[in-house]
């Protein structure tokens, strides 16, 4: 925790005074400053110890994926294969605001069958906080699980809760 906390820190474009801003792409082949990861350190520790009470709490206790009235905690950091991208809030955790969002993973057999599993952070219904798939597919995204995907027709008309046709 102690060091993404601090790379929130080094990362933030935030408009305080005491903070120093570092454009991440400056650092391709470079070193980021002593003193810059001095006061990363040192701001990380304060944050830690005034939300959490130590400098090492868990990870699921910091970091968290955040959809409407859901909030769960999620694994994963910036730049790794899991990445999730946060930032402070005033409760003393990372909201995940980028990073991972959308997976697909398809195989095609021997025989050339095919199938398909995805996940999305969220859900389907990224626009409609009233939809029961605004967040539906956050649990599973932050259990690293993937749904079926449906890919033939008449197994998504036996999935369906109902069918239309747009504009009738």
């Amino acid at each position: 925790a102690l060091m993404t906390v601090m790379l929130t820190y080094v990362y933030d474009a935030s408009d305080d005074d005491d903070r120093i801003e570092l454009d991440p792409s400056q650092l391709v082949d470079s070193e980021v400053p002593a003193d810059v990861l001095d006061a990363a350190l040192a701001d990380a520790i304060e944050w830690l110890m005034k939300h959490h009470g130590r400098i090492d709490p868990a990870w699921s206790e910091v970091n968290r994926l955040v959809r409407g009235d859901l909030e769960l905690p999620i694994d994963g950091g910036p730049d790794l294969l899991r990445a999730v991208y946060g930032e402070r809030r005033d409760d003393g955790t990372l909201e995940g605001v980028a990073g991972d969002a959308y997976v697909l993973i398809v195989e095609w057999d021997s025989f050339g069958a095919f199938s398909g599993r995805s996940i999305h952070q969220y859900g389907s219904a990224t626009l409609d906080d009233e939809s029961p798939h605004y967040a539906d597919q956050a649990p599973l995204f932050v259990a690293r699980e993937l749904k079926a995907v449906l890919l033939d027709p008449e197994a998504v008309l036996a999935d369906a809760v109902r069918t239309y046709r747009p504009g009738e």
